[in-house]
């Protein structure tokens, strides 16, 4: 997985509606482990771009859950 592609995956679930609880909450896109090396550069990225970003883990005994949770201020 590139950046560029881990890009286009993040961007193609911003660009679907927002619903309420989602803009005042945020968006959560969901992202696989093995990607872990590019998240940080794309996380950056976002951020600079007036994006709030928190990196999300979940354990359990099925594995790793890895997701990424976007906000945008301006829209409160």
């Amino acid at each position: 997985m590139s950046e560029n592609d881990l890009i286009k995956i993040i961007n193609k679930k911003l660009q679907t509606g927002w619903s309420e609880s989602e803009i005042k909450n945020g968006k959560i896109v969901n992202v696989k482990w093995v990607w872990h090396k590019e998240i940080n550069t794309v996380v950056n990225l976002y951020e600079a771009n007036g994006w709030e970003v928190k990196k999300n883990v979940e354990l359990s005994s099925f594995g790793r859950k890895l997701f990424l949770t976007f906000k945008n201020s301006k829209w409160d």
